[in-house]
């Protein structure tokens, strides 16, 4: 059946959008979780490379503000001091507004480690030059609760759900307007 499929070009919407990555997402080793999701909004599948990018996976997902997400969308080389870097962003988010907002996921602990700040301090300041909005989410924002807990809750209607999209859709949107 799925091979008749194919053959009459009958390819579901997410195997046939392209996107190419800057960069591929690392081979699986160690505990370190990858894996697809199966984005509706991108119209095929969005590789992630923590858990924490895949619970922002979530919340772009069923964002209202965001169109598109793409992963590892560009590199970028910039300057820190004296030295020139690459890097590569985790998403760029475009916005149903028309502005792309590009998105690095970092943990708060290591947001607290002087050396990863530093850079993304130079990593900031690079797009504010080149006119791009950037912003760093972590854990403390992906994970807020009620967020995650309420999508997951056998007793989550319809009447329940407007109200926690209410409470909690603007936090989200916060974070990217600032």
């Amino acid at each position: 059946m799925l091979n008749a499929m194919y053959a009459a070009g009958c390819v579901p919407a997410w195997q046939r959008s392209s996107h190419t990555p800057a960069r591929q997402v690392v081979a699986p080793t160690g505990g370190i979780v990858r894996g697809w999701f199966p984005s509706i909004k991108a119209q095929r599948m969005v590789a992630f490379e923590s858990l924490l990018e895949r619970d922002a996976l979530y919340l772009f997902e069923f964002s209202p503000a965001v169109a598109n997400i793409q992963e590892q969308p560009f590199k970028l080389q910039y300057a820190c001091g004296d030295v020139v870097r690459r890097y590569t962003p985790d998403f760029a988010l475009d916005l149903h507004d028309g502005r792309t907002v590009i998105v690095e996921i970092k943990p708060e602990n290591k947001l607290l480690q002087a050396d990863v700040a530093e850079s993304l301090r130079c990593i900031e300041a690079a797009f504010m030059r080149q006119g791009q909005v950037f912003r760093v989410l972590s854990d403390l924002t992906i994970r807020t609760q009620p967020r995650l807990a309420c999508q997951s809750a056998s007793n989550f209607d319809q009447q329940t759900a407007s109200k926690f999209d209410q409470a909690n859709q603007p936090f989200f949107l916060r974070c990217l307007n600032r």
